[in-house]
């Protein structure tokens, strides 16, 4: 057990130099952070990341980019989405990604090392916004479109091609969007 009383649902990466990430927004509104070496029985330790003055909230997503840095996402109470990620010497601090979200975000990693974010907003349509490898976010979201309820998820396939499913608002079927 990783201990704890958590009032959501986790995120998790396999990332580089072996270690298993599993991220949470806690009971207190800050988002945690524990970590596992591959082929290690004992987890680090349950690490508070604060929050960036609203409490966390919901479900966390994340990722590990080209270079090996993990971005983490994830919401506020207020409905602001936020990212902090991993550096060579801890965790960067809260960046904003501007606009209020009424649902968890996506998150992949594609070709040519793209972060690749993706949220459903109050009008239903899936946004994104795509991070070069190095490079700053861009200040303003991508409107892709639908009619769109819930969480999206995303993935990237065999052929390079990242495919993001989503619920269709009104008829609840499972939608694909593709890029």
């Amino acid at each position: 057990s990783l201990g704890g009383s958590w009032p959501g649902s986790p995120a998790a990466v396999a990332g580089s130099g072996g270690y298993d990430w599993v991220f949470e927004a806690g009971p207190d509104g800050n988002l945690c952070v524990d970590d596992l070496l591959s082929g290690g029985t004992s987890w680090g330790g349950w690490l508070s990341l604060g929050n960036p003055g609203s409490p966390a909230i919901a479900v966390p997503a994340a990722a590990q980019d080209s270079s090996g840095v993990i971005p983490v996402f994830f919401r506020t109470a207020n409905g602001a989405l936020w990212q902090e990620a991993s550096t060579s010497g801890g965790w960067s601090g809260f960046t904003s990604l501007g606009g209020t979200w009424p649902f968890d975000p996506a998150v992949n990693v594609g070709s040519g090392g793209y972060v690749k974010l993706y949220e459903v907003g109050a009008t239903g349509a899936l946004s994104t916004k795509q991070l070069a490898p190095g490079g700053t976010w861009p200040s303003s979201w991508t409107t892709i479109g639908g009619a769109l309820s819930g969480d999206p998820v995303a993935v990237q396939d065999q052929a390079g091609t990242t495919r993001i499913y989503i619920r269709d608002a009104a008829a609840g079927a499972l939608r694909e969007y593709y890029s």
